[in-house]
């Protein structure tokens, strides 16, 4: 089962080894990457046109709880969960769902939504493409900032104090996973979903995944040494049928 949406977030960025777990540098989760208190309040007395898109309808900043879910209804296995990230204080809560290889989680003050985030695991190059085109025709007017990486890609959107961020993450083995998240300026700077944070967090995350690779073992066929034929390698016992003398009878 995938974790909880929030509790190691770099910037956005949830970083997957080969075991499936969250990895960090061989000096631990650097503290530049850590998110940072909340201090301010969201403003939901602004209208902006940003939304994040689910199959069933949008969820937008000022919502209803209701809303989030009616945008991304949980399926039948998933599980409930209420873990606020780390920096948040009383006033907030968070409510979402998880399940296998897809997760939705909303920030919510005074029962409104402050922060919702979608996040698919696992997924191909053409389904990201496919929704990377979703958001920039409905948002063609409004410039889209990136931060491409070799693992990691960013792209945001922003009017105003809110902000939309698609993050890809290319795993070691197993595709990508995706996140999308819509907020507040005032939840989503202190989780480090920006784009001066993203660019810092790109460069950590090519060193993490370079550490990655360069601890796991080689290949192997799955045979041992002694199992594994060498064609260089010839018996100097001869066969039976190589020899001059007929084969000795096993009742003898």
């Amino acid at each position: 089962m995938m974790r909880a949406l929030w509790p190691w977030l770099l910037g956005g960025l949830v970083l997957f080894g080969c075991d499936g777990a969250p990895t960090a540098s061989s000096g631990g989760t650097s503290e530049s990457l850590t998110p940072r208190q909340v201090t301010s309040e969201p403003d939901f007395g602004l209208s902006t046109p940003l939304a994040l898109i689910g199959e069933a309808a949008h969820v937008r900043v000022g919502e209803q709880p209701e809303d989030g879910w009616q945008a991304f209804p949980a399926p039948n296995e998933a599980e409930e969960f209420k873990d606020l990230p780390p920096g948040f204080n009383g006033d907030y809560r968070a409510r979402g769902w998880d399940t296998p290889h897809e997760s939705f989680g909303m920030i919510l003050y005074g029962e409104r939504i402050a922060l919702a985030m979608h996040q698919l695991e696992r997924v191909d190059e053409e389904r990201l493409q496919e929704q990377l085109a979703i958001y920039r025709n409905r948002y063609s007017d409004i410039k889209v900032n990136t931060v491409e990486g070799a693992r990691v890609r960013y792209w945001f959107w922003e009017v105003r104090r809110q902000r939309l961020m698609i993050c890809a993450v290319q795993t070691l083995h197993d595709g990508l996973n995706l996140t999308f998240t819509l907020g507040d300026t005032a939840v989503m700077d202190p989780l480090r979903m920006d784009f001066e944070s993203a660019q810092n967090d790109r460069r950590s995350a090519e060193t993490i995944f370079r550490d990655q690779l360069m601890k796991e073992p080689p290949k192997s066929s799955g045979k041992t040494p002694a199992e594994t034929p060498n064609p260089e390698l010839k018996s100097d016992v001869p066969k039976p049928s190589e020899t001059n003398e007929p084969a000795q009878s096993a009742e003898l």
